[in-house]
């Protein structure tokens, strides 16, 4: 009896979801390109929540708020039955990367400089390949680590590290990326697996039962207008959540790593419309090389996709 390889295994996987439709590599990249531009609008959000609401606070209304219209999609689909899951402790484990990634990046933001939260933050793609190849044993191509290096030294030339050097809040940072890439590679085996819907409502659902207790030592009571906007958040970012999960669903984890780098390019455009920050040339100079490595990114998945087309028509011959 032969034995498949584990990432032959994880694609038989996903293609045991029922009513899924064909993975296609550049649709999950294209659909990560416009979940990473809701996600940063989104963060945008946060920031300036932030000034009126302590961070558990925060993220509880961030999750729970999603949880609402996934269960309502749940609902209306008649698919309640397909939350039953098979591997709870992988969705408590994505819970707990999910939401320790957030509170640990918050802190960092607190404590140190942006800038050198976002250098060490975008380290990420790079422990997503390397784990993506070591343990889900996914192919990496040449153009994908073209793509990591590249998209990682714009986001360098961007950030403009301050060497402030290294503290408590340095380790937030490094905690804060570590539970992120984890939270990804979970996310990837999670959705070979089961509905890219289940999934992502078991971690908003899970992760808002964890924190609910703390709104009893952290709490400040919002106006209405206040409120609208904690639960309008709460909503996007289950829509950005699961589109999330929808490109995990078509490309691996490695491969739609890199467009996490598109993140800076909206928070220029986000930080000089919304809150007067003007880039400077080096920023717009690593744009141009994280735009450049989006692009190569792109052409690989592309070409992913024209290779598992013979492939798929080959097997059903």
């Amino acid at each position: 009896m032969r034995t498949e390889p584990a990432g032959d295994q994880l694609s038989a996987g996903a293609a045991s979801i029922t009513a899924g439709p064909r993975r296609d590599p550049l649709r999950g990249a294209l659909i990560m390109l416009v979940g990473m531009a809701l996600f940063s609008i989104l963060n945008g959000v946060v920031k300036a929540q932030a000034q009126h609401f302590p961070i558990n606070q925060i993220v509880f209304f961030r999750n729970a708020g999603g949880v609402l219209p996934l269960l309502l999609i749940v609902l209306w689909s008649g698919r309640l039955r397909e939350l039953r899951t098979r591997h709870p402790l992988r969705h408590v484990l994505l819970a707990t990367s999910m939401t320790g990634g957030i509170f640990f990046s918050f802190t960092a933001f607190h404590l140190m400089p942006l800038a050198d939260v976002m250098a060490i933050g975008f380290t990420q793609p790079i422990l997503v390949t390397v784990a993506s190849a070591l343990l889900l044993k996914e192919r990496i191509p040449p153009a994908g680590w073209v793509a990591v290096f590249g998209g990682l030294a714009g986001v360098q030339l961007m950030v403009q590290p301050s060497g402030a050097g290294f503290n408590i809040g340095a380790v937030a940072a490094v905690f804060g990326t570590l539970c992120s890439a984890t939270s990804m590679l979970l996310q990837r085996s999670l959705a070979s697996r089961e509905d890219p819907l289940v999934v992502t409502t078991w971690y908003m659902g899970l992760s808002s039962l964890a924190l609910a207790p703390t709104l009893a030592f952290s709490w400040a009571a919002p106006s209405a207008l206040g409120l609208a906007g904690l639960v309008a958040m709460g909503i996007a970012s289950g829509l950005c959540q699961w589109l999330t999960m929808q490109a995990l669903y078509h490309a691996s984890a490695a491969a739609i790593a890199p467009i996490n780098y598109t993140n800076m390019l909206w928070a220029i455009i986000i930080g000089y419309l919304w809150f007067g920050d003007v880039p400077t040339l080096q920023v717009l100079a690593g744009s141009a090389v994280v735009i450049a490595a989006t692009g190569v990114l792109l052409h690989a998945a592309r070409s992913a996709r024209t290779e598992l087309k013979p492939a798929t028509a080959k097997a059903r011959q």
